[in-house]
């Protein structure tokens, strides 16, 4: 008998459900904790590892994670911007974990085309990309597959620490110490270090420490037995000075002196994360203070958008910016909007107070059709802080209205100043300017033109 096409087809498709099937089965049958269906878990789909090591499958196992050169132009204009105002950026983008720690990768997993070698060079490439447009970048890759210093290991106990915990997608104190060597790397190569007076940093160790873990809690749903407790040995860094300030704490307070900051430290959970003592480690290798201003939550901008729009910014700029950042986030994701707005509020050069009519609900200025560059921006300020809206409406002498809506989510800080970068806008002939705030206007509510903010 002869088999037809559809035939070969049909039996085909039978041989490969049958064998996803029983591959499935073995997945489960092999699990060290019970767990089954986590790769299509609608919590978090993630892959089982050896030893109890746990992989996201769309960041951890995910090719083409690359900051391509245009998200690269657009931490550059930041970067630039900053650096107008005397403060340095430096970008620290967090590797994935199956980039920093994949001997554990389970030997068959289900997700298909993840290349180890491969997604290390996409971490290259990013790393060239942003160098290439002239961000201070720091590989923390590369640092942290170092095998630096083993004496120094040994020092902390952390010969037998992972980067990486086991059931959660955070560094662990060790992973840590090494991103921030990178950081310190760059900070301490860099020439306006020697205007700086570094001091003496010492670590000491406080004992194992135990982590909230979001991913675990989802993953322990799917699997009978408990899964690795998100555990770390914790440490502790303070300024080498009295007796008395060694037990001050750990380093990680928000700015209130009266001079210049040295170093200010901007990111997600990887920093604001209490476990791994990120910024105290920077301050250990640079003999920096650090100030930790990270958002847990707040997304690629959440901090920076908290702090550079803040009183705290513009009264006491820093000499250095770390912006940590996961290099598996899309910097563009929400369009241009966030970058503008953000080069704006770093270059603070809104000298220009425009005439406003105001009402309890919303500010107006006439612009009389006005034209405006890419480097210009509308500033509203609302005189204190508290709200976390507002909708700015462009209206052109044709009487075609441009609205833009600008949000503070609770997680960041409610400074209630909002910039319009006004680049979206070249060329239009803008009669007027109205701005809304989500509560209502006090006296002192102003609006302001920031001219060429991105020169």
């Amino acid at each position: 008998m002869t088999l037809t096409h559809r035939s070969n087809l049909t039996v085909f498709a039978m041989v490969a459900l049958g064998l996803c099937g029983a591959a499935s089965a073995a997945a489960a049958q092999e699990s060290s904790f019970g767990c089954a269906g986590l790769e299509q878990s609608s919590l978090v789909r993630a892959e089982e590892g050896k030893d109890g090591v746990f992989y996201r499958v769309a960041t951890d196992l995910t090719m083409g994670q690359i900051i391509n050169h245009r998200a690269a132009d657009a931490v550059a204009r930041i970067a630039r911007a900053l650096e107008e105002q005397g403060t340095t950026l430096i970008f620290a983008p967090v590797p994935t974990k199956g980039q920093a720690m994949p001997e554990d990768l389970p030997s068959k997993f289900v997700t298909t085309g993840y290349d180890v070698e491969k997604a290390r060079a996409e971490y290259a490439v990013s790393i060239e990309n942003l160098r290439a447009s002239g961000v201070v970048t720091a590989d923390l890759l590369t640092r942290m597959l170092d095998t630096f210093d083993p004496a120094e290991v040994a020092k902390y106990g952390t010969e037998n620490t992972p980067l990486f915990f086991r059931s959660d997608y955070h560094w662990t104190s060790e992973g840590a110490r090494r991103a921030a060597r990178a950081v310190a790397d760059q900070i301490v190569e860099h020439p306006g270090y020697g205007d700086l007076t570094p001091s003496s940093y010492q670590t000491r160790q406080v004992g194992e420490l135990e982590g909230f873990s979001n991913m675990r809690r989802a993953m322990q749903r799917q699997c009978r037995e408990p899964l690795p407790e998100v555990e770390t040995l914790g440490f502790e860094t303070n300024a080498d000075t009295t007796p008395e300030q060694d037990d001050a704490g750990p380093l990680d307070i928000f700015a209130d002196a009266e001079e210049q900051s040295q170093v200010v430290l901007l990111g997600t959970s990887f920093s604001d994360n209490p476990t791994n003592n990120f910024a105290g480690w920077i301050s250990q290798y640079s003999g920096l203070e650090v100030l930790n201003y990270a958002v847990t939550g707040g997304g690629q901008y959440g901090a920076l958008i908290s702090y550079l729009t803040s009183q705290d910014y513009l009264e006491q700029r820093p000499r250095f910016i770390v912006w940590e950042n996961p290099i598996y986030t899309d910097l563009l994701q929400f369009g241009t909007g966030p970058v503008e707005e953000l080069t704006a509020a770093a270059s603070a050069a809104c000298s220009d107070p425009l005439k406003v009519t105001a009402t309890s609900e919303t500010l107006e200025a006439e612009l009389g059709g006005a034209t405006f560059d890419t480097d210009d921006a509308i500033l509203a300020r609302f005189g204190s802080e508290g709200p976390r809206n507002a909708e700015f409406t462009l209206v052109t002498t044709d009487g075609v209205s441009r609205r833009y809506f600008s949000n503070r989510d609770d997680r960041l800080r409610a400074t209630g100043n909002f910039w319009l970068g006004l680049g979206p806008y070249v060329d239009l002939p803008i009669e007027s300017i109205k701005v809304a705030f989500d509560r209502p206007i006090p006296n002192g509510a102003s609006l302001s033109l920031c001219p060429n903010f991105g020169e």
